[in-house]
């Protein structure tokens, strides 16, 4: 997992981040030898860690930062059931080589964008947002210019009842 991304915006969202990742490693996570820090004063190389506990907070918060995470889970059932208890949703990955299972996650997986087999999750052509507290409305695509126009219905007939 050799990544190029993870400026972040301030020094506080470069330690919020970091602080997020350390919880991960205090519940049981493990942090891939490849996660280091770069350096550069605003750049964090992407954190991964992995078969920690459910409970960890970076698996109820939203990071704004370089970092992912991966857990170990007995089905299906259980990645959806963890991936819909969090408050934020705006976006959600999930990695299968059976079309039965990315058809339950399409129809379950509560997220604004899902990527499946990707870590691609939005395009300049395609809508963009959240759901739940990840906040509403769209940016991108057509969706993204509804917010700007105004609906008028009208109904004319060109004959006098």
């Amino acid at each position: 997992m050799t990544s190029r991304w993870g400026p972040l915006a301030n020094d506080r969202r470069l330690a919020a981040v970091t602080d997020l990742v350390a919880d991960a490693c205090g519940t049981g996570g493990t942090l891939l030898p490849e996660a280091t820090h770069r350096g550069d004063r605003l750049f964090l190389r992407a954190h991964g860690a992995g078969r920690g506990q459910g409970d960890a907070r970076i698996m109820r918060e939203e990071p704004f930062g370089a970092r992912g995470h991966r857990e170990l889970v007995d089905s299906l059932d259980t990645a959806i059931e963890w991936a819909n208890a969090v408050p934020f949703a705006l976006a959600a990955y999930g990695f299968t080589n059976r079309a039965d299972y990315m058809d339950r996650m399409v129809d379950r997986v509560e997220a604004g964008n899902l990527s499946i087999n990707t870590l691609e999750a939005s395009l300049p052509e395609t809508p963009f947002g959240g759901m739940k507290s990840s906040g509403s409305g769209r940016e991108g695509g057509t969706e993204g210019l509804h917010h700007y126009l105004t609906v008028k219905n009208v109904s004319q007939s060109i004959s006098i009842v």
